[in-house]
């Protein structure tokens, strides 16, 4: 069978394969996409998006509970997780929907099947509806990402463990759920499936919990988790918020003056930096900026290099290095920054974190007034995607100190709020 040319071939459609994939294509270089099953990888898919989908439903089962607490009456709380589970669903069909649409804009080729290499250069596709076809490409990139293990404990594959997979699939709630393994991953579902109302236990082999994390982190979060299993159920949402005031207290001082604005494109964080590091006289960083001067390369031609693991990889290292170059700077991040736990976790820790956000019509018109016509304010499907982006980001966003709705106001008048959070976080307001 003869080969089928393309300038670009790449297996795999995660972040770094679709990515590029659009980009050559819209450059005019014949490019195609040999995906399995997930249309853009893991993350919209079955990890990033899903889960944090999941979590926000557990959250606001949590708040529910306390309804009284603030006045609010609900009777007895039930938990749908049919519902839970359609959800996350209709979320992943929206993500779904916009990737397939890039796809068909760009002009890239989305072929849907099993590919393996038969020659240099050259990739047999058997696709998913029936056929083979063959593909060569001037240049090639393997793009298949990670999956899921299931560890060498005697009798557990027999056993049918779920996997995050299956576990963003459950339509009922278990009555006890064991999670193997302490890191982030595990910890997320078993915390998810507590506040849902399971009850939870974690197994980890290791010395402890969270062991990609600094050792003091580790130690921190195990006497919080000691801490609460001494503390009646009822209690638990209570002492959650109570904890996190004191973390927040006693973090106050590895934060110096840093001031950082989060959120997603087109709430106004770069210009609000701006005008507040004018202010205040201090430094004023764009963490992407930093990432793409320390590696020599824009950010986009950064991930076509080397990958979104690698972006996320140098977006940590930069904000070490600004973190030790300053005490007090502004500094604004990219809104995607909470996709890397770890990273996130340090800004949280180390500065002072402010989550600028608009509604999602405002978010769209700013980005378009700024020149950059893509996200269609008229595009139904463009909205869409927004409101699920943020919906799944929505929980991350909240752990920052202070939140600022700039919906319909204008520079100044979102200023006048930043400043005097800036003033109750720091002390400053002055220059």
């Amino acid at each position: 069978m003869k080969a089928e040319r393309f300038d670009i071939l790449i297996l795999g459609s995660g972040a770094g394969g679709k990515l590029l994939a659009w980009h050559m294509a819209r450059s005019g270089r014949p490019t195609a996409v040999v995906e399995r099953r997930w249309i853009g990888g893991s993350c919209p898919n079955v990890n990033c998006m899903p889960s944090k989908n999941e979590i926000h439903s557990a959250k606001v089962a949590s708040q529910a509970r306390r309804g009284a607490e603030y006045g609010v009456r609900t009777g007895a709380i039930e938990i749908d997780m049919a519902a839970v589970r359609d959800r996350k669903r209709n979320m992943v069909d929206d993500q779904i929907a916009a990737h397939v649409k890039n796809y068909q804009a760009s002009g890239a080729e989305l072929i849907m099947g099993s590919g393996r290499f038969v020659a240099p250069k050259t990739l047999e596709v058997r696709r998913n509806d029936g056929g083979t076809r063959v593909l060569a490409g001037d240049r090639v990139f393997i793009n298949v990402g990670t999956h899921a293990a299931i560890p060498g404990v005697p009798g557990l594959e027999a056993a049918a463990p779920l996997t995050n997979i299956e576990a963003l699939e459950l339509d009922y709630l278990p009555r006890h759920l064991i999670v193997l393994g302490g890191g982030y991953v595990g910890l997320e579902f078993a915390q998810a499936y507590r506040r849902f109302g399971s009850r939870v236990t974690v197994i980890e082999r290791g010395p402890r919990l969270m062991s990609h994390e600094d050792p003091d982190v580790s130690a921190a979060l195990e006497r919080i988790l000691d801490l609460i299993a001494q503390v009646p159920p009822r209690e638990l949402a209570g002492l959650a918020s109570d904890l996190e005031a004191r973390v927040a207290r006693s973090a106050g001082a590895d934060r110096g003056r840093r001031i950082a604005l989060i959120g997603l494109r087109g709430a106004g964080k770069s210009t609000l930096g701006r005008m507040l590091a004018q202010h205040l006289g201090w430094p004023f960083v764009e963490l992407d900026r930093r990432v793409e001067d320390e590696y020599g390369a824009s950010i986009p031609d950064l991930i076509e290099m080397a990958g979104s693991a690698t972006f996320r990889r140098q977006e940590r290292r930069a904000l070490e290095h600004v973190i030790a170059e300053h005490e007090a700077a502004v500094i604004t991040t990219a809104g995607g920054i909470v996709a890397n736990p770890e990273t996130y976790a340090l800004l949280l820790r180390r500065t002072h974190t402010i989550w600028i956000k608009a509604r999602p019509q405002e978010h769209m018109s700013r980005v378009m007034a700024q020149g950059d016509f893509r996200p269609m304010a008229q595009n139904r499907q463009a909205m869409a995607d927004l409101v699920a982006i943020l919906e799944a980001r929505r929980a991350d966003y909240a752990r920052a100190e202070v939140e600022i709705d700039t919906s319909g106001d204008s520079p100044q008048q979102s200023f006048a709020k930043l400043l005097r959070a800036v003033e109750r976080l720091t002390g400053e307001g002055q220059p």
